[in-house]
């Protein structure tokens, strides 16, 4: 009878420890949710992970398409947004995303959503590495080297010879210098399915203290370094124009009665008027083409200070033929 007895007991708790285990989905190419659930209620509120190919970026919005092409997925991003650059293994930004390039984005939401927010995007992964996924230290064991998620208590132990980084810094760091609260890109692909949900990890990346944001940076304009520095405006780098614009090879002109200045070449031409942030740019008769640009506000209207138009760098990108980016602290123009 006792033997029957602890016969049943263990069953029961068997039962009861593969209900509190739930898995919500498998690593693939297009989504990644690889954690567990306490019970299945749960599912649609973990952390979740789309990959794709972007199509477009508008208005602070990323528009994708899986990678078999079947679905298509966008995602707002916001000022708390985290872009990790994998050739770097570092804090990236917006700016660097373009057009045709695979992206990974978390999200805390409904699994298969097709609009969320972005928590993170991961990009530039190389071909044998797995994107990380974004989870929030809830608690620590330093002296094991474990660490308990906010992703429903997903428990992951730091292997000795793991890679851990900061986000921001980029310095070496150790398990001591996690602290509970924060942020940290982890990689993983197997987890146990027990209660709670386990794996191990061999590369950590910590979402450390932001350094200050510089307010200057060097501007290269086809691999010209330029005298005057590109200015952070309202969250904007904006170079000064007539400096950059010759530089490019770019024939510049100024209308004082209209408060305009303008740029050209022998394809596209640019009117800018100060005070104003809304860019276009239009074939030039010249060319013998006809057609021009949507108008696009850039997030900064140009101005005059220190005897200069001050403009934002992305007109270029708008003047079309140009390339724009951040690249070692420094605003980089080139021709396409």
């Amino acid at each position: 009878m006792k033997k029957m007895l602890s016969v049943a007991l263990s069953a029961v708790m068997l039962s009861s420890m593969s209900a509190q285990a739930v898995k919500v989905a498998d690593f693939n190419q297009n989504t990644n949710s690889n954690v567990y659930a306490d019970s299945a209620e749960k599912i649609g509120e973990v952390y979740q992970q789309n990959g794709g190919t972007i199509k477009k970026i508008e208005d602070n919005t990323i528009y994708f398409t899986y990678f078999d092409g079947k679905k298509e997925f966008k995602a707002e991003v916001n000022e708390d947004t985290l872009y990790l650059n994998m050739i770097t293994n570092k804090s990236g930004s917006l700016d660097e995303l373009k057009e045709g390039m695979p992206i990974y984005v978390s999200y805390i939401g409904e699994h298969g959503a097709e609009s969320v927010t972005a928590s993170s995007v991961v990009y530039n992964m190389p071909q044998d590495m797995g994107a990380p996924k974004l989870v929030k230290v809830e608690d620590i064991d330093k002296e094991n080297s474990k660490i308990t998620t906010d992703n429903n208590g997903l428990y992951i132990t730091i292997e000795k010879d793991a890679n851990i980084t900061g986000f921001y810094s980029g310095d070496k760091l150790t398990v001591s210098d996690i602290q509970k609260g924060q942020n940290v890109f982890v990689w993983y692909d197997v987890v146990l399915e027990s209660y709670p949900a386990q794996t191990g990890t061999t590369k950590v990346i910590v979402v450390d203290n932001k350094k200050e944001t510089p307010n200057t940076a060097d501007i290269t304009a086809n691999g010209k370094k330029l005298s005057q520095q590109a200015v952070l405006k309202d969250g904007v780098w904006v170079v000064p124009m007539r400096e950059t614009a010759e530089a490019l090879d770019l024939e510049v002109s100024w209308n004082n009665d209209e408060r305009t200045a303008t740029m050209k070449n022998d394809t596209r031409t640019m009117d800018i008027k100060i005070g104003e942030d809304l860019y276009v740019s239009s074939a030039t008769e010249e060319s013998g083409m006809v057609g021009m640009t949507s108008p696009q506000k850039l997030g900064c209207a140009a101005y005059i200070e220190n005897e200069s138009t001050w403009i934002p760098a992305k007109a270029f990108e708008v003047l079309v033929g140009f390339t724009v980016s951040t690249d070692s602290g420094a605003v980089v123009i080139n021709k396409a």
